[in-house]
């Protein structure tokens, strides 16, 4: 018997800024309870991006994530979103509809129809600045990593190039190997430019690892903090 498809999809806001009401999509679902899922299956999770608020026509999808059976949530670290269209100038907030649409894979590997898809919709600010976002559309030609500024005090920039699109781990350690943050957890990315914040206020001073695995590609590089 194939997998039904996901149910029951709702997308809402995961509020990151309270006071301008920015937040980032967090897609929700009712759990497939086959036996072949429950356990080693995956869920597929697809977003598509429209310029107009247009529920009759389908955008097309790319897929942006992956999560185990058990977990049904997904929150979209890729894209901020505001409630309302505010800016001025170059920096005129500009108005995106998105869709999300999620897929069960059953533990042979054998997937479900796709979920029917839900929507919400906000404005992305061109001026905001970056955290964890494609810096540049132009697609790198290598694979790298580097943190700036390295010694930090608390706060570093972990910046990576993909040349290609892959499932990305990002993880900090401490030098007794111990892991200390778990900043991305194989979420898939395009390829492209990206920053994420690495903040050590919790954490002693010293020298820290910061581990990637984006696809093939693997690394560690060191930085020191210095409080």
């Amino acid at each position: 018997m194939p997998l039904s498809k996901p149910k029951n999809i709702k997308v809402s806001k995961f509020i990151v800024d309270p006071v301008t009401g920015k937040f980032e999509p967090k897609v929700t679902w009712d759990a497939n309870i086959e036996p072949d899922f429950t356990i080693n299956g995956i869920y597929n999770i697809y977003r598509g991006i429209q310029y107009e608020c247009d529920i009759q026509t389908e955008p097309s999808y790319i897929q942006i994530g992956t999560v185990n059976a058990g977990k049904e949530e997904f929150i979209d670290h890729n894209i901020y979103l505001y409630p309302r269209s505010d800016g001025s100038g170059i920096c005129e907030y500009q108005f995106r509809s998105l869709s999300y649409k999620v897929e069960a894979v059953d533990n042979s590997n054998k997937p479900s129809l796709k979920s029917d898809r839900s929507i919400i919709n906000g404005y992305t600010a061109p001026c905001d600045p970056l955290d964890g976002k494609v810096v540049s559309n132009n697609y790198p030609k290598e694979f790298k990593i580097y943190n700036y500024p390295n010694p930090f005090n608390p706060i570093t920039d972990i910046k990576f190039d993909l040349p290609q699109n892959a499932f990305v781990t990002l993880k900090i350690y401490n030098v007794l190997g111990e892991e200390v943050s778990f900043l991305i957890n194989k979420e898939y990315k395009d390829a492209g430019r990206y920053s994420v914040k690495f903040d050590g206020s919790n954490l002693a001073s010293g020298i820290y690892y910061y581990y990637i695995e984006a696809g093939l590609n693997k690394d560690v590089k060191k930085m020191v903090l210095i409080k």
